[in-house]
């Protein structure tokens, strides 16, 4: 019953807050009470609260550093997985036969995950021994089984 009737105050102070009347004005900044601690006046304020505000306000996300997207094979054979915002699944010996954007050599698993992701044409990869296979199309893959474990290939969800 408190609750309600200290969201009817708030209420009704945000409309008095709306009336341009010199008293209205006065009764809502009076800064003492439930209502300027509400509004956040007086004593009672809180961070995040402003005049004529009945809400707390949500706080902006902070940005997530990036993650290391490196799941092992042969463990996260045909497992999605969620990284730096990208939703995947990993195939682990089994080859993505999808058209190829573009291949190159890289240093590292996650250099050939990082390049797909800024490629905004890549849907898939494939990675082995340290060369990396940008692909157009993220369907899954026929099994077409490669020489080991450690062939890896991801499809982006």
């Amino acid at each position: 019953m408190v609750k309600l009737l200290n969201l009817l105050l708030l209420c009704g102070a945000q409309l008095l807050a709306e009336i341009p009347t010199t008293q209205a004005q006065g009764l809502v900044g009076q800064g003492s009470g439930v209502a300027g601690a509400r509004f956040g006046q007086g004593s009672g304020s809180r961070s995040g609260l402003g005049r004529g505000c009945c809400c707390f306000e949500e706080p902006e996300p902070e940005p997530e550093d990036p993650v290391e997207c490196n799941p092992q094979c042969p463990s996260a054979h045909a497992k999605i997985f969620q990284c730096n915002g990208r939703k995947y699944k990993q195939f682990c010996g089994i080859h993505v036969a999808t058209p190829t954007l573009r291949d190159f050599d890289v240093p590292s698993y996650q250099a050939c995950f990082d390049s797909c992701v800024q490629e905004p044409q890549c849907h898939a990869l494939d990675f082995t021994n340290n060369h990396c296979w940008l692909k157009t199309q993220g369907v899954d893959p026929p099994p077409k089984p490669m020489p080991n474990n450690q062939d890896i290939s991801i499809i982006f969800l």
